[in-house]
Parts: structure tokens; C-alpha cells; sequence
């Protein structure tokens, strides 16, 4: 990853942490304040990583299916090593086989974008 890409990386990281503050302040209704995260995050997404938003959309997918399968209590641990095995993996990918590029800021925009909430579901607490 060049130092371009780690620039517009960390632009993206402040600008979504001003996001979540302004959104805060100005919608107080959650549905809708979700709702306006969501399109804007896929509007950054479809502007920086252009072709490469599929890299995102199979990890989210991937995401998905692992919260959904992996008990409640480790669902969070999961969603880390996860992540960061697919980060992992576009970092050393390149060297092993050199014909396979990384997708830049777009791996990086994954770890931003593809952190979806564990099932809404929760367990039951006994007292």
C-alpha cells in the first residue's frame, strides 16, 4: 500500500468519526440515523474502492455467516480474527502470488465498512 492510500485511509477514518458525531447531534431518531450511515458509508465505498466494493461486499457476506453461526458469547472474538485474517491475507497474498494485486484502500475500507452487528437474537440471562 502506498503512502497515498495510507493517507486517504486515515481522511476516511477522521471523516467517519465526524459523521458518527454530526449524525448524533443533528438526527435523534436511530432508525433513520442508521439508515443515512448506511448510504453514506456505501457512497464512500463506491467512490474509493469503485470495482473493488465486491472485496467488501464477500467479506460482509463472510462476516454474516460466521456471526450467525458461532455462539453469542464469542461472536466478537470471531469478528476480529476474522477481519484480520482477511487483511492478513491481501498483505501476504501479493508476494506469494505476485500475479494477485492487493486491493489497496480497499482492504482497508473493509475493516470500516464490514463490521456488522452479532444477530439481534440475544440469549436469554438466568438470575
Amino acid at each position: 500500500m502506498s503512502f497515498r492510500d495510507d493517507v486517504v485511509y486515515l481522511g476516511l477514518l477522521l471523516l467517519s468519526i465526524l459523521f458518527g458525531h454530526l449524525s448524533r447531534q443533528v438526527v435523534s431518531e436511530r432508525p433513520l440515523r442508521r439508515t443515512a450511515s448506511t448510504f453514506c458509508g456505501l457512497a464512500v465505498l463506491g467512490f474509493v474502492a469503485g470495482r473493488h466494493a465486491a472485496y467488501c461486499a464477500a467479506c460482509y457476506l463472510l462476516q454474516v455467516a460466521v456471526l450467525m453461526a458461532v455462539p453469542w458469547r464469542s461472536a466478537h472474538l470471531a469478528s476480529l480474527v476474522l477481519q484480520f485474517a482477511y487483511l492478513l491475507f491481501f498483505r501476504v497474498a501479493p508476494q506469494v502470488m505476485p500475479s494477485m494485486t492487493s486491493p489497496g484502500v480497499t482492504s482497508n475500507l473493509a475493516s470500516i465498512s464490514c463490521r456488522s452487528s452479532p444477530p439481534t437474537s440475544r440469549p436469554t440471562r438466568r438470575i
